[in-house]
């Protein structure tokens, strides 16, 4: 027995939709080599993408129970800043060193002279400054010599 039933919104909401898929357009697309054989290798990979789709869904649900975790993003934060706080230390320290000698250089009109220089060169800081230059200046030159070797 065959009974009518009236279409739901939902229902004619989605014959709507299925009028402009069937447009010209769209048949004009649906009829290309391209498109068919782009078609057909989806098809063939559905499987594999409705995997990669549930992992992806699992990966999204993973990050969302962890981004609304207040433990682990403590945890995180700590560690990020554990991990960055001698490095931003290191910055600043450095910076502040930058801006005090050049406050140093601009306040003195005094020339440096040789015996100046040996006074700086006795000094524990400038070797070790130097003895970096030296090894940073020879590594790089062994990694350029190596580059343009190849």
């Amino acid at each position: 027995m065959n009974e009518y039933r009236v279409p739901s919104p939902e229902a004619k909401a989605a014959g709507e939709g299925a009028d402009r898929l069937l447009s010209p357009e769209v048949m004009r697309l649906l009829q290309s080599p391209e498109t068919q054989d782009a078609l057909a290798v989806m098809l063939k990979r559905l499987p594999q993408i409705a995997d990669m789709t549930e992992q992806a869904a699992s990966l999204y649900e993973t990050a969302q129970t962890l981004a609304r975790d207040d433990i682990f993003r403590e945890d995180l934060k700590g560690g990020i800043r554990d991990t960055l706080g001698p490095v931003i230390r290191v910055v600043r320290s450095t910076a502040a060193a930058a801006i005090e000698a050049k406050d140093a250089a601009q306040a003195s009109d005094k020339p440096v002279g040789l015996f100046d220089l040996i006074r700086m060169f006795k000094d524990p800081q400038t070797q070790a400054a130097l003895r970096f230059a030296a090894a940073f200046l020879q590594i790089a030159g062994a990694a350029h010599r190596q580059e343009t070797a190849h």
